[in-house]
Parts: structure tokens; C-alpha cells; sequence
């Protein structure tokens, strides 16, 4: 175990140093320095768009009313759920009609939607597509 000269003291009445002065002034200092670059930087930008001329927006924005009968005109109010169970009921049967019956995704491609209890047993009796292996054989129009 090695002995550091810097911790202990030559006098009694003298507490050990564990720091260097000069290194804290030093970090103040450069801190000090910094916060003042920083600070011209931001200045600098902030009289940069200042002085820049202020352009409007290309597109026209409505603020409110541009006659005095439009003033007038009271604005439309929110439409609220008068009846929020039969709302969810009536989304609820939307998504169960679209997960339980066949429908058409793109007539010209081919592409159907079929319910999701046949997709499941389908998907039990073939498996998953494997990565990199090749295609199934295309079935023939009497099942096999």
C-alpha cells in the first residue's frame, strides 16, 4: 500500500488536503467561460430572427369572421354521444359482421377476407409458411 506525500501534513494544527485548488478554479473558470459562449450564441440567433422580415404563410388562414352578419352566426356545437352503450354495441356487431362472414379485399387481384375461424382451422391444418422453403403445390378444383 502506497503512501500519497499530498494527504498528510507537515503540521499538526493543518487538516489533510484531498483536493487541488487550482484544478476547481481552474473548472469554474472554464465553466464560467462556457456559459458566457453560450449565452452570446443564443443572443446572436435571438437578434437574427429579430431582425428578419416577417413573412406571411403561403396559404390563407382563416382568423374568424370577415363581416359583421357572420359575427352573428353562432358556431356549430360538438355532437355528443347521446347513447354511448348502443354506439359500442353497434361497433362491436361492425367488427364481429367483418371478422365472422367473407368479403371481398381486391376483386381484380383475388384477394378475399374470409372469417377467422376458418382462417384458424386452416392455418392448424397447413402451418405457417416457413422462411426460404418452397411453395405448396396449388391444390385442383376437386379438393386435392
Amino acid at each position: 500500500m502506497s503512501h500519497d506525500p499530498r494527504l498528510t501534513t507537515t503540521h499538526a494544527h493543518e487538516p489533510p488536503q484531498d483536493f487541488r485548488l487550482n484544478v476547481v478554479v481552474l473548472g469554474a473558470i472554464l465553466l464560467a467561460v462556457f456559459t458566457v459562449i453560450a449565452l452570446a450564441i443564443c443572443a446572436g440567433i435571438f437578434r437574427g430572427y429579430s431582425a428578419a422580415p416577417f413573412r406571411t404563410p403561403s396559404r390563407a388562414v382563416d382568423f374568424g369572421p370577415s363581416t359583421e352578419a357572420e359575427a352573428h352566426i353562432r358556431p356549430v356545437e360538438p355532437s355528443l354521444e347521446t347513447d354511448p352503450t348502443s354506439t359500442l354495441q353497434e361497433v362491436r356487431r361492425l367488427e364481429r359482421q367483418r371478422l365472422e362472414t367473407y368479403r371481398w379485399i381486391d376483386r381484380p387481384a383475388g384477394v378475399v377476407a374470409i372469417p377467422i375461424e376458418r382462417a384458424m382451422e386452416l392455418l392448424a391444418a397447413e402451418g405457417l409458411p416457413v422462411e426460404g422453403a418452397p411453395p405448396p403445390p396449388p391444390k385442383k378444383k376437386d379438393g386435392r
